[in-house]
This record gives structure tokens, sequence and C-alpha cells, in this order.
């Protein structure tokens, strides 16, 4: 199969059908039809923004422009059902040919499964009512097809065989969740959260529907589509403008430990101009800062051992990529440097934040060498052995006065906040107050 004849060689017979609308010679122009296509893709399909819209014409585009290359990007639209999903495939029917769009019953079976023999013919495979349920069971099938270059054609009572694969993907779901479990470093998938402005608009849809008949009118907009210059690239994953939806379950899915270095990262970076935030931690410590930002912020810790987060920190693709680094502190300690701009630049690329929506504004924590970071490491150990040791509210406002002398900057500002939890706690415990002692706390700051 060579869907650009072009590359086709002498001797072979091109299997490639060509797209329907590409056989129609003569037809009278409809730029009305354009208009109110496009206006359905920007306001229903990518309400998001402009960046948003002009990547989904462009993906169209791409389809009817380059066939022969395989995008490896599934577009993914949820909304309340009514909201004209199904529609949508409709629209791509008439757009490609209905011989073009494979619409299977069970994908598990139809697409990556046993009995995939409908797909030989197929380009456009639409995946409706797609479910994290069971496309978690073969994600790992689901994510190789979208992308990889030949498929695996399996028919009832013959050998299986490789094709050549430049199938498109798409999908349609109800779910809230996507249909799939986004991740941070998942770059096949790009969710959109539809509009559903029009549903139950029957005059809307029945206007569409109409569009959808008019052979003149589809294939004003197929001409359309295939003269269309594209700006997005598509070769480059990161460049793809990401949902606010998309990121939202990003977020959900993120395992703790990322979450946790973000924060890290949003509390610690201010602006590179202003010099290098190098962070220089314990494993203990490391650990104890994590699971500390686990209970105040109601995640799951991944683990509870210092050398297992350590080992994580490591091996995670921030990790990998140098932002965080193992070395020997004084004393032969296993020590291991955070580098927050690196940090900055992998989310960043991410599409987790912008730079800036991290820069904080607030004082640059450059810890170089590591010295200056063990002493306030040291001055936190000894007050938290001290909080425990000390019963009385009014000993602990002394306590807090001798101990935050050791004490600069962030470091000092959150011993502060542990020992007016504690007092809290204490006083709530005891049905008092607490109001005078944090007050004297807070005025020794």
């Amino acid at each position: 199969i060579y869907p650009n004849p072009d590359t086709c060689p002498p001797n072979v017979y091109n299997l490639w059908v060509p797209f329907k609308l590409s056989l129609m010679k003569t037809w009278v122009h409809r730029p009305d039809a354009i208009e109110f296509f496009v206006a359905h893709i920007k306001n229903v399909m990518c309400p998001d923004g402009e960046p948003q819209q002009v990547y989904m014409l462009d993906w169209i585009a791409h389809m009817l422009q380059h066939p022969e290359v395989k995008v490896g990007k599934c577009p993914i639209f949820t909304s309340k059902p009514g909201a004209g999903k199904g529609r949508t495939i409709e629209f791509f029917k008439a757009l490609l040919g209905e011989d073009k769009v494979y619409d299977p019953e069970k994908p598990e079976r139809d697409v990556w499964g046993e009995f995939n023999g409908a797909m030989k013919n197929a380009f456009l495979v639409s995946l409706d009512e797609l479910s994290e349920q069971k496309s978690t069971k073969a994600m790992g099938e689901f994510k190789h097809i979208i992308t990889e270059a030949k498929i695996s054609i399996r028919l009832m009572r013959t050998d299986p065989f490789k094709m050549r694969s430049f199938h498109r993907f798409i999908a349609m779901t109800n779910d809230e969740d996507g249909g799939v479990k986004i991740g941070m470093d998942d770059r096949r998938f790009w969710v959109n959260r539809a509009s559903e402005k029009y549903r139950g608009n029957t005059e809307y849809w029945n206007k569409f529907e109409v569009y959808l008949r008019d052979k003149n009118a589809m294939k004003t907009v197929f001409e359309w589509f295939k003269e269309r210059e594209i700006v997005s690239d598509f070769r480059n994953p990161e460049a793809t403008p990401l949902t606010n939806y998309h990121k939202a379950l990003v977020r959900e899915n993120t395992p703790s430990l990322d979450l946790w270095m973000e924060a890290v990262v949003r509390k610690h970076w201010t602006h590179p101009s202003k010099g290098n935030a190098v962070l220089n931690w314990t494993a203990e410590d490391a650990l104890r800062r994590y699971l500390a930002w686990c209970a105040e912020t109601n995640n799951v810790p991944e683990t509870e051992k210092s050398l297992k987060h350590s080992r994580m920190l490591g091996t995670r693709d921030y990790g990998v990529c140098g932002a965080t680094s193992k070395f020997d502190g004084p004393k032969g300690k296993a020590m291991r440097r955070i580098d927050v701009d690196k940090m900055v630049a992998f989310f960043k690329e991410r599409g987790v934040m912008s730079e800036e929506q991290f820069y904080a504004g607030g004082e640059q924590q450059c810890l170089e060498g590591g010295e200056a970071d063990f002493a306030e490491q040291e001055a936190m150990e000894k007050a938290e052995a001290r909080i425990k040791q000390v019963k009385e509210q009014d000993l602990i406002a002394q306590v807090a006065k001798e101990m935050t002398k050791e004490l600069k900057g962030q470091a000092k500002k959150d011993m502060f906040a542990k020992f007016q939890k504690v007092l809290k706690n204490r006083a709530s415990a005891q049905g008092g107050e607490a109001v005078e002692v944090e007050a004297e706390v807070e005025e020794v700051d």
C-alpha cells in the first residue's frame, strides 16, 4: 500500500484506494460549508483556544495531504451524551469516505486483538465509548499501534502477516477520565473536553446533516483542508498544545513523588538571572520533607524508606535528564542534589507549568557547596527534638525563640510553622486557646 502514489515502485500494484472526494472533478464551491465546519471544530470540538483549534485543523489537513506519514497522536473527545460526538465521526466519513473510517464494535478484539482483519483496509479508526477500564487492560497494545510503522493482521483460519500501518486514531467517550489513564510523559493521547453548547439543539444538527449530504459542500471542505498550510509540528511531541482538561487529568494520575518535586520547584525557584538554585539534601532529609508534604496535602507516599526514595529520584525522568543527582557529602554522607533550574526546564517541556507561573518572586535560595544546607538541617533536627521534649505551651514559645536563631530564610519560616501547628493542636486538645502564645512566637520572626 502506497498512499502517496509517487513513492510506489513501477513494478508494484498499489492497493491504496484514493479518498472518494479526490475523484470528484467538478463541483460548486460552497464557502459557507467551510465556515460552518471550521466553526464546529473550533467551538464544539476544541473550545479551549486558538492553539488547540489550529492543531486539530492541521491534524485533519495532515490526513489528506500526507496520508503516508503516520502522526502518532490520538485525539480524544469527552463530553456528556448527546453533545454530538457521534456526528463528528459522520463528518469524517463524509470527508474521507465511509470505506476509510472504521468504527470497530470491540477494539480489544477488532483493532489490537485476535481478529483484526478489518484493519487491513482501514485508515481512520474511530474508537467510540472508550473507557479506562477497557483501555488499561490493553494499554501497551493500544499505544504501540498508534505509533508503530507496521501492524500484524490476524484473519480467521489464516496465518498472521505484517503490513505497513498508516492508521490514524480518534476516540470519543462519555467518561470524565478521558477513557484512558493519562500520565505526565504520555505523548500519544490528546484529550479535549468538547463543548455541549449545541446539546439538544435540533436546528443546529439538522443543518449539520444537510451539509454532510451535500457533495458540493463536502468537496469544498475537502479541498480547503487539502490546500491548508500546516503549521503544527507533529514530529515534536513537546509542541502539542495540551488542553486544560488534559493537564487536569495528568495531575490526577501523577505519582505523589513527582507532585512533591513540582512543589519543591515552586518553593525554591525564582529566576535563572539571579543564579542557579541548587538544593543539597541527605537521603533522610529528602524523605522527611517528602513525607511531611504528603501528610499536609493528603497524598499517599510511594515509599517511606530513604534509600528507595533516593533511588526513585534518580530513576524518574527528571533524574535521568540530570535534574537530580547523587554525590558524597561531608563525612561520607550520601547526598541528593536537586538542580531547580533543570527541574523547571523539565516541567516546562512537559507542559506542566510555564516559566512565569513557576516564578514566585521570592528570595533566591542558592545553596552552593551544601555547607549552609547542612547547618540548617542540623538546626532543624535539634529544634524538632526539642519540640517533642517540651510539654508546656509557654516553654514551646521559649524554645522557638532559642532554636530559630540558628535558622535563616525559608528554613526559619518552616520551623515557626511547625511550632505554631504544635501549639494549635495542644491548645485544641486542652480546650484552651493558643492565640497569645502564637503572637509571641510570631514576634520573634
